[in-house]
């Protein structure tokens, strides 16, 4: 299989991610509203009706524990915070742990295959840069004392305004190491991580195009990646420890960007599968649309482009048969059916304010 965004990577690309929505969703609402936070929706009688569990403010990113009915969520758009919910009751969620998150804006949060260790992304604010933070698991997944914390240093991208430091967007656990798209140095970092202790050890990293800025990535096998390059308007295909890139535009749009920004800023990326290739998702924020790319060789073929049907689409999920997008200004999430890997016409699926991040329950 094939994974992306904290999940564990351990062979080729072989089947579609096949994952299991039939008994809900929990949905990251990005506002400070009281009726923002964190929802979970499920159907019934083919309609999706949706409760509030958790009033959180900005809530950026979710993730399992792979073993205990253990969620994690990110908050904070200048000092972090990571909270833990049980939700071993569907529809429940208790908190039972709330600590710092060891940097400002935290973007993305992931556990080890093990259950052992916590890794959280802190991208990072104006003159602070971007920090990793690490937390060893209790048995019942709580975090235990203070954070490792990591500081990026300095970056090395050649977009001034928004490269003058380290900032980390990501976190993939892959074929035994952790990786981690850095937005600011232009770089995919690379690390072995100990698990009893949360030790990183950094590794020489993956040096990106420059002014390309990486923000997510999924791996296509062993060595061979995706990634979408935020300030490059871009879909890149590389490989660890290799300097050679293939690179795309993300969108056949040109012209005024009707968005929030003057430019395209593309944001999530996913594979799904069709026939016998892979196909990369990708989210291009502004011209607020979807397209893909058949992923047959070292090509980046793009294969369709679909209007999202939101907003701002900040992240994706694949089912086997549907791509889901959260739109964050349009505060709803759509659902895009795949034919062949190429998609079609969205449906909104339901509102929740701020829609910022998808995981199946």
């Amino acid at each position: 299989m094939f994974f992306c965004a904290a999940r564990w990577h351990t062979g080729g690309v072989t089947e579609a991610q096949d994952l299991n929505v039939a008994s809900g969703l929990y949905v990251a609402g990005r506002g400070d509203g009281p009726d923002d936070g964190l929802h979970h929706f499920s159907q019934r009688n083919g309609e999706w009706r949706g409760i509030h569990l958790a009033r959180v403010e900005e809530l950026a990113a979710l993730a399992r524990h792979p073993t205990l009915p253990v969620l994690y969520g990110l908050s904070g758009l200048q000092r972090g915070t990571v909270l833990a919910w049980d939700v071993s009751e569907l529809g429940v969620a208790g908190e039972i742990a709330r600590v710092d998150s060891g940097g400002e804006i935290p973007c993305d949060v992931a556990v080890d295959p093990s259950g052992s260790i916590l890794v959280v992304a802190n991208f990072g604010f104006n003159d602070i840069g971007g920090t990793l933070a690490t937390w060893r698991l209790d048995s019942a997944g709580l975090p235990l004392g203070d954070p490792r914390v990591t500081d990026l240093g300095e970056g090395s991208g050649v977009v001034a305004v928004n490269q003058d430091r380290a900032h980390p967007h990501q976190i993939v656990f892959h074929a035994g190491r952790l990786f981690v798209p850095d937005y600011g140095a232009d770089r995919i970092r690379s690390y072995d991580i100990e698990t009893r202790s949360g030790t990183l050890t950094e590794r020489e990293p993956t040096i990106a195009p420059p002014g390309s800025a990486p923000r997510h990535m999924c791996f296509l096998d062993e060595r061979h990646f995706v990634a979408s390059g935020e300030l490059a308007g871009a879909i890149m295909r590389g490989a660890v420890d290799d300097a050679s890139w293939s690179v795309s535009p993300g969108t056949a749009h040109t012209g005024p960007v009707p968005g929030r920004h003057p430019v395209n800023y593309p944001g999530d990326i996913k594979l799904g599968w069709a026939g016998e290739g892979a196909v990369a998702y990708f989210a291009n924020r502004g011209y607020d649309t979807v397209s893909a790319f058949s992923l047959d060789g070292d090509a980046l073929r793009l294969i369709g482009e679909v209007a999202s049907g939101t907003q701002w689409p900040q992240h994706l999920l694949v089912t086997a048969s549907e791509l889901l997008v959260a739109g964050w200004d349009t505060g709803t999430v759509v659902a895009i059916p795949l034919e062949n890997g190429r998609p079609g016409e969205p449906r909104v699926l339901f509102e929740v304010s701020g829609a910022g991040w998808l995981l199946p329950s």
